[in-house]
């Protein structure tokens, strides 16, 4: 069973006539759950001070607001203070060390210092968009291939220098979010058009939790945003035989 399946029903079993076993379960579904209502009273909070003060770092592509929150500790009350982009991912310990032995040239090592909540943020965003972002994917296969293929940690390494930079520009510009779309508007053209998140989320390449959070409002990444955007004024294309009731 998946966790909230699984806690639901052990949130189920009947205190009265219970055995120990069922009686422990039952403690356990109670404490999971209030501290999940506090986990997600924790974050809400967190997005509100973000979209205050750096509502940029949450337009970051697969930042969510416990990894914005992380990075802008890590920046801290005076961003400005970092002279360039470098200097940030030296912060985060994300800037690549020479690896050279006198043998080798070119290759780079993990960098084992600086920030490490803002590494494992960094990490987090690059992970995501390796599992999500079609294009990321194409990067990941490409320098992992070729005449000189990196491996996974060093495509990894790479991918959370990119992040860096992006991030780094969101904190000099706080309140640069773009254009916004009108994510209801969204809801109602998929619906009008009879599809379900699902195959949208198919024809985008991403989860349909993505989709989903892009029309409800707590996946604030803007890329994707955009991304379905520009779908629906295309035409909406799928490459489908036939929709079914939208969700």
């Amino acid at each position: 069973m998946k966790r909230q399946a699984m806690m639901d029903a052990m949130a189920g079993i009947e205190e009265e006539g219970a055995t120990a076993l069922g009686r422990s379960m039952l403690a356990l579904a109670r404490a999971w759950r209030a501290c999940s209502d506090e986990a997600e009273a924790l974050e809400a909070e967190m997005r509100r001070v973000l979209e205050e003060g750096c509502p940029s770092l949450l337009a970051v592509y697969c930042c969510g607001p416990v990894s914005a929150a992380q990075l802008a500790v890590a920046a801290g009350e005076n961003p400005s203070r970092l002279r360039s982009e470098a200097s940030f991912a030296m912060l985060c310990g994300a800037a690549p060390i020479p690896a050279s032995s006198g043998k080798t040239s070119g290759r780079m090592r993990l960098n084992r210092g600086g920030d490490r909540r803002a590494n494992s943020a960094l990490h987090t965003i690059a992970v995501r968009r390796m599992r999500y972002d079609p294009g990321t994917r194409a990067y990941v296969e490409r320098r992992s291939s070729g005449t000189r293929p990196l491996t996974k940690a060093e495509v990894t390494r790479c991918l959370k220098r990119y992040v860096a930079r992006e991030v780094y520009r969101a904190l000099m510009h706080p309140h640069d979010v773009g254009e916004r779309v009108d994510r209801s508007s969204l809801r109602e053209a998929r619906r009008a058009a009879g599809l379900s998140q699902a195959q949208v989320a198919k024809a985008l390449g991403v989860a349909p939790s993505s989709i989903s959070g892009v029309e409800t409002g707590r996946n604030q990444c803007r890329r994707l945003a955009e991304r379905y955007s520009r779908w629906v004024l295309d035409g909406m294309p799928v490459d489908i035989e036939g929709p079914q009731n939208a969700s």
